[in-house]
């Protein structure tokens, strides 16, 4: 009897300790499947961080973005959506490389779009464009941006703020002189006559400041403008000038410098109208705030003679 006792306890003491191997082996393996189930899961997608400044401009149909900062973007993996009235536009990443001229979008770098050469899309002030770029390696949008496109360019002629004549009766023209055509009013530059050594050197001159603030049209000092035009209206006292010259101040790069923009204005004893493109020089926001204009002339008649320069008006346009 003894004998059957203790086989039986041993018998349940195995048993006991293969129960909890066997559950411990079943907890194991069912960690094991868990682990590799897990572990086996692909990973969240590691899209592009970067931060952007954007603007738009409907009178030139150009949108831009520009990198402020964040990952470095290669192009091949970058294309950008942009959606206008409710229809949608692929920019592709050939056309990101050939916009870069590089293979990577980085800090500093600008992106135009001109959607009327690209797309034959025009811009509409006022109406919002959507842009989204896409991550073409993980299909992700990870960027969303709204522009507005702003200007109508100057909307007209504008004329300056300030007549300043540095001429031989010392007083300066007022400004409503020459804020209309045709009206009548005018200013009055009293020419110099010619200097015997220097024939060509104008010792007087009339100049006029435009003092634009390029924000109010909304632009920014950095941002391209086009077909900058200016217009002259003059009248000469009569047809003995020596020259007649037209001098343009571009502002940017600083400290800036004066060019000659026509150096053999007529001298017709008449309303004479004369219109230049100054795009070749006038050509971003900054240059346009600068804008100063300068007339110079030299006399070609006796000393008795009076020599004078009428502006009826002067005024500049841009988009």
């Amino acid at each position: 009897m003894y004998k059957f006792d203790k086989t039986k306890r041993s018998c349940a003491a195995v048993s006991s300790v293969m129960g909890e191997v066997l559950l411990t082996g079943i907890a194991v393996i069912m960690f094991s499947m868990l682990a590799t189930m897990v572990f086996s899961l692909d990973g969240p997608v590691d899209s592009p961080h970067v931060a952007v400044e954007t603007w738009a401009r409907a009178p030139t149909d150009t949108i831009s973005i520009r990198h402020c900062g964040g990952d470095v973007i290669d192009t091949d993996e970058l294309k950008i959506i942009v959606s206008i009235e409710g229809s949608s536009y692929v920019y592709s990443q050939a056309d990101l490389s050939e916009c870069l001229n590089n293979s990577f979008w980085e800090l500093g770098d600008v992106i135009t779009i001109n959607t009327n050469d690209k797309w034959s899309v025009s811009l509409t002030k006022g109406s919002p464009v959507y842009m989204y770029l896409v991550d073409t390696d993980s299909k992700q949008v990870f960027r969303r941006v709204t522009v507005i496109p702003g200007g109508g360019g100057s909307g007209g002629w504008l004329t300056p703020a300030w007549v300043i004549d540095d001429d031989l009766d010392g007083d300066n023209s007022n400004f409503t002189d020459i804020l209309a055509e045709g009206d009548e009013c005018y200013t009055q530059y009293s020419v110099a006559k010619r200097n015997k050594t220097d024939p060509y050197s104008c010792d007087t001159n009339e100049e006029f400041l435009f003092d634009i603030n390029m924000a109010d049209y909304d632009y920014r000092l950095d941002e391209q403008v086009t077909n900058v035009k200016l217009k002259l209206v003059y009248k000469p006292h009569d047809n003995s000038f020596l020259v007649i010259r037209l001098n343009v101040f571009d502002s940017y790069p600083s400290p800036g410098v004066w060019y000659c923009e026509n150096g053999n204005l007529t001298d017709s004893n008449d309303w004479n109208t004369y219109v230049t493109d100054l795009s070749d020089r006038i050509n971003t926001a900054e240059d346009v705030e600068g804008l100063r204009v300068r007339l110079e002339a030299v006399g070609n008649a006796a000393d008795a003679a009076v020599k004078e320069i009428n502006v009826d008006y002067i005024a500049v346009s841009f988009e």
